[in-house]
C-alpha cells in the first residue's frame, strides 16, 4: 500500500504520503501528520493545504482559515498556472475550502467578501457562481441566489450544451451517412429553449 511505501520514502516525500493517505481514508492521525508536514515545511503550501483540511474537517474553521489562507499567499505563481490552464494547484482548492469554511461558521459576509475575492482572482466561474447563489440563499437573499442560478449558472449550462451539440456536429462531417443534427430541435429537446 501507499503508506507502507512511505516508509522508505525520504521524511518530505513520507510525510507527504502519510498526511494525503490519512486525509482519503479519514484516518483520525490526518491532523497530526498534517501538522507536523506543515510545521517542518513551512514555505511549502501543501502542508498548510492538508493542515487547513483538516483543520476544516475537526470543525476549526477559524483556524483552518488561517491555514488555507497561508497555502493561497505561498502558492500564488501556482495559481497564475492553474488559472490560465497550465497545471492544477493547491490554490484553487483552498480558495473553495476557505469559501465553504465561511459558510459552515454561518459568516455570510465574511464568505460574500471571499467569493468575490475568489472570483477576482479567476477561479472557476461555475463553482463561483454556486458558492455566491448558496451564501445568498443562507443570508436569506432567495432572490438573488435564484437570479444567479437561472442567468449565471444557466448561461454556463447553455455554453455546455452548444459544445455538446457542436460535437455530433463535427462528428458527421466526418462520417459519410450521418444527418447533421438540427440545433434548434436539439436545444428544445434539451429543455434549452
Amino acid at each position: 500500500s501507499a503508506a507502507a511505501a512511505a516508509d522508505s520514502a525520504p521524511e518530505r516525500e513520507r510525510l507527504q504520503i502519510r498526511t494525503l493517505w490519512a486525509s482519503l481514508s479519514n484516518d483520525p492521525r490526518t491532523l497530526a501528520y498534517a501538522e507536523s508536514l506543515a510545521s517542518r515545511y513551512p514555505a511549502e503550501p501543501e502542508g498548510r493545504y492538508h493542515l487547513g483540511l483538516a483543520l476544516a474537517h475537526a470543525g476549526e474553521f477559524s483556524s483552518a482559515i488561517d491555514q488555507l489562507r497561508t497555502a493561497i499567499a505561498s502558492d500564488s505563481s501556482m495559481l497564475a498556472s492553474a488559472l490560465s490552464g497550465q497545471a492544477p494547484c493547491r490554490a484553487c482548492q483552498a480558495m473553495q475550502l476557505v469559501a465553504q469554511a465561511y459558510i459552515a461558521m454561518d459568516s455570510m459576509a465574511a464568505a460574500h467578501r471571499w467569493i468575490d475575492t475568489w472570483g477576482a482572482a479567476g477561479g472557476a466561474p461555475a463553482s463561483v457562481l454556486g458558492y455566491r447563489a448558496v451564501a445568498h440563499d443562507l443570508s436569506g437573499n432567495r432572490e438573488a441566489a435564484l437570479a444567479i442560478e437561472h442567468d449565471e449558472v444557466g448561461r454556463l449550462a447553455l455554453d455546455e450544451a452548444d459544445r455538446a451539440i457542436d460535437e455530433p456536429r463535427a462528428e458527421h462531417r466526418r462520417g459519410p451517412g450521418r444527418q447533421e443534427m438540427d440545433r434548434p430541435r436539439q436545444r428544445q429537446a434539451a429543455g434549452i429553449d
